[in-house]
């Protein structure tokens, strides 16, 4: 707008915007009409309520907004439509413009035009292009949606964008603000206005329907998820007690005993050359108060913090070179058996489940918690693939589940009588 131009009113701005979506989200904008098409804006949906009887006690706020609209055609930049049935009662029943007109709106607004955003948008797309498989898949779908659908993106992709590629170029271990401050130099980045973008897009174009069997809870998707990049909301530290020695580069050797339990960072445990194991069972415990409760000196005891991604799960099959007993103990809930069946999968492993049977279930019964919607949906999943029968029927019909906790407390209590 040039400076002898009178500057816009509101309900003016409002109804050249309109008109401007409308065209730009038209067949004449895409290049499929050949006549002269006309857009049109009801006179009621920039101001409320016009044409609906006309409310005497807003006389003056009508005769003020037909004026401004009247001003605008006699710029020349809309036509207005009257009733013709009623030519001696003012009464406009359509805004419209041309092509032609609406092409000028933009200079007059301010605003870009829909073609050089989209433009730039699929630029910006192809630029990520050849850096990872995910991210080429991600990027080929959103350059049919902005070039083929003309579907301008929001303004947050070109952050989401960046993301991707950090995290999936990641090889080292990350945590979640850690990551945020390396990319966008601000800790909460991420957390507050790209998590759900990032682990929607990782869920969609990313190989993780196995990954991913069963599980419905969000955060537990994120942890899995992020976990496969080698990112962490806290730090990944695997816990062992029991009979063990690890040996590292340099000949370095670890003792991990009963009396003397030991973490290791995840990062730590990539560069492990050898481990052995001096007891004949290994037993994953799903939470770190029970592990802590676990006493028996034929077991090698292990804490994986609830899912177990990729890299923990390679440790497990280092130790799975030996023949042993493999067992898992974790919460009597569809997600404790979930767990059991990722680290079944993950490992190749035939773990089995212990103090997590139907007769604990009943035993254990007045700690129970009603099972909520996402359980019983879980369960009936499970129930449907033949899994874990017995325990699975008794929590339906007992209707609650009984976190691990309160066993592990029980077991520690009758070892000490």
């Amino acid at each position: 707008m040039t400076s002898t131009e009178k500057k816009l009113t509101p309900w003016q701005e409002k109804l050249l915007n309109a008109l401007v979506n409308k065209y730009e989200n038209s067949a004449t904008f895409r290049g499929e009409n050949k006549l002269n098409q006309m857009f049109a804006v009801e006179p009621g949906k920039v101001f409320d309520g016009y044409g609906k009887g006309k409310d005497k006690t807003a006389v003056e706020e009508i005769a003020a907004f037909e004026s401004e609209m009247e001003s605008l055609q006699a710029r020349g930049l809309i036509f207005i439509e009257s009733d013709p049935k009623r030519p001696m009662q003012k009464e406009y029943l359509m805004l419209k413009a041309d092509e032609g007109q609406v092409k000028q709106f933009y200079g007059i607004l301010g605003r870009r035009n829909k073609r050089e955003i989209l433009k730039e948008q699929a630029d910006m797309y192809r630029q990520y292009l050849g850096h990872h498989a995910l991210l080429d898949r991600y990027c080929t779908h959103m350059l049919d949606e902005v070039e083929n659908r003309l579907k301008v993106q929001k303004d947050s992709e070109g952050d989401l964008l960046k993301l991707l590629d950090a995290v999936l170029g990641n090889r080292e271990d990350l945590l979640e603000r850690e990551l945020s401050m390396e990319v966008f130099g601000y800790s909460k980045q991420i957390e507050k206005h790209l998590m759900n973008s990032l682990i929607t897009v990782l869920k969609k174009y990313g190989d993780t329907a196995q990954l991913l069997d069963g599980i419905e809870d969000e955060n537990e998707e994120r942890q899995i998820l992020l976990g496969e990049y080698r990112i962490y909301m806290n730090p990944s530290v695997v816990y062992l007690k029991g009979y063990a020695e690890l040996t590292f580069p340099g000949g370095h050797r670890v003792q991990v005993t009963p009396e003397v339990p030991l973490g290791f960072l995840s990062s730590a445990l990539e560069n492990l050359e050898n481990i052995h194991i001096g007891v004949p069972t290994v037993m994953t415990v799903e939470n770190l108060t029970s592990f802590h409760r676990m006493e028996d000196r034929n077991v090698l005891f292990i804490f994986l913090s609830g899912y177990h991604n990729t890299a923990k799960q390679q440790l497990i099959k280092k130790m799975g070179r030996e023949k042993r007993v493999w067992q898992h103990f974790g919460d009597l809930d569809p997600s404790g058996f979930l767990i059991l069946r990722h680290l079944r999968r993950g490992t190749g492993l035939p773990f089995e489940p212990v103090h997590m049977g139907a007769e604990e279930l009943k035993t254990y019964a007045g700690y129970g918690i009603e099972l909520s919607e996402d359980d019983r949906k879980m369960l009936e999943n499970m129930r449907s693939e033949g899994e874990f029968p017995e325990v699975l029927q008794e929590m339906e019909r007992l209707g609650i589940k009984v976190e691990q906790e309160i066993i592990s407390l029980d077991l520690y209590r009758k070892r000490g009588v």
